[in-house]
């Protein structure tokens, strides 16, 4: 699944637009697809018909109580607006978050907390964020491994675009997550020579980031939102979904990082049925303890990994199911594990990564080997 956030400070750059016919392009590929509407201002839900006013509990019900025993849920609020399209709604009373969290601990990850509990699989989720850069945006963020980032042919915006990149690249490396920006040249008129300008100028400085497909200026965008409609249902014959529908097929060639993802697979903690086996790389270290609130996050000699012949460390945890936070302690320096791709925001304003195990029912355990997890056990513990 990829996840991804349109987003821009600069308001009537096209973000919105972009977000509602995007994801209808894609959904229309016949990919799986989850529209997540993060403005208060409602955009992407009256743009696609959905009235902000009718909603009994939306998006800030959710975010806003993570962590209660009986709290609302993202499918709770799933409203169906096509076909393989689906719209998580929003109202004037998300604008409410940012200061209910100001200095709640975990405020940037609530909304990746909640994607990852939904049990409804899609293939992409795109995230609609507030022409601001603020709390909201932040969670955006977090949740997403892509950033696309709309901007229209202008001096002034393509000023804010450097500002925008800097801000997202120093808001990711504060937090250790990587996000891959990637930029769309919107509102394109080809019978001015600036618009052409401006394209170069981005292509000269984003290079591979740039997208190829440029969407050009079209009355039928604006008119179809008008109307609660995506491009791809109000004209297809217009030019706006020839570009969606390009734009689409250009998305879907953005690389997965598979042999990250196959790291990640090997390396990050993998539940099986006696518990959880971590595993860690580094050759190189000479004392590797696991410590989480499983043990209190006590380093004693219980939480001493085990180092094979490859540099691999690796132990096995038994776990009832549940929830965990933990960390790696590699020669005395505290880390969080860079293999595992969840992870929340402590109290202390730390990373602690997150592995949940199931429930497990006897010999069901999808795509696993008795034999070997019984051999692990019998090495590791």
């Amino acid at each position: 699944m990829k996840t991804i956030a349109i987003v821009n400070q600069k308001g009537g750059c096209g973000k919105t637009t972009t977000a509602i016919n995007l994801s209808a392009s894609l959904a229309s590929l016949g990919k799986r697809v989850l529209l997540i509407d993060m403005d208060p201002q409602s955009h992407a839900s009256l743009g696609l018909n959905v009235s902000p006013k009718e909603l009994e509990i939306c998006l800030y019900d959710v975010l806003l109580s993570i962590d209660e025993v009986d709290r609302p849920i993202l499918e709770d609020i799933i409203s169906h607006v096509g076909e393989n399209l689906d719209l998580i709604p929003s109202n004037i009373v998300l604008s409410v978050f940012e200061q209910k969290m100001a200095n709640a601990p975990g405020r940037e990850t609530r909304l990746l907390q909640a994607i990852q509990r939904m049990k409804k699989e899609y293939d992409y989720i795109l995230i609609d964020c507030p022409p601001s850069v603020g709390l909201l945006s932040f969670n955006a963020l977090m949740a997403s491994q892509y950033a696309i980032i709309p901007v229209e042919p202008s001096f002034f915006s393509l000023h804010g675009l450097g500002k925008l990149t800097e801000t997202i690249q120093l808001f990711a490396e504060k937090l250790s997550h990587n996000i891959h920006i990637h930029i769309l040249l919107t509102m394109f008129d080809r019978r001015t020579r600036l618009s052409s300008e401006i394209f170069e100028e981005i292509k000269k400085h984003f290079m591979e980031n740039t997208f190829q497909t440029v969407i050009h200026f079209n009355i039928r965008l604006k008119e179809a939102a008008s109307f609660g409609s995506p491009i791809t249902e109000f004209d297809k014959h217009c030019i706006g979904y020839k570009d969606f529908l390009s734009l689409a097929q250009e998305v879907l060639q953005i690389p997965e990082k598979e042999a990250q993802e196959q790291t990640a697979k090997i390396l990050g903690p993998r539940p099986v049925q006696n518990g959880v086996l971590f595993s860690y790389k580094g050759a190189d270290i000479q004392s590797l303890k696991l410590v989480g609130d499983f043990n209190n996050w006590t380093p004693d000699p219980s939480s001493e990994l085990q180092k094979e012949p490859d540099g691999t460390w690796k132990k096995l945890v038994s776990l009832p199911p549940g929830t965990y936070h933990y960390k790696f302690i590699a020669d005395g320096e505290w880390k969080e594990d860079q293999y595992n791709p969840k992870y929340i925001i402590n109290e202390f304003g730390g990373i602690d990564s997150v592995v949940e195990v199931p429930y497990w029912e006897r010999h069901q355990q999808k795509g696993s080997d008795p034999a070997s997890d019984m051999n692990a056990s019998c090495r590791l513990q």
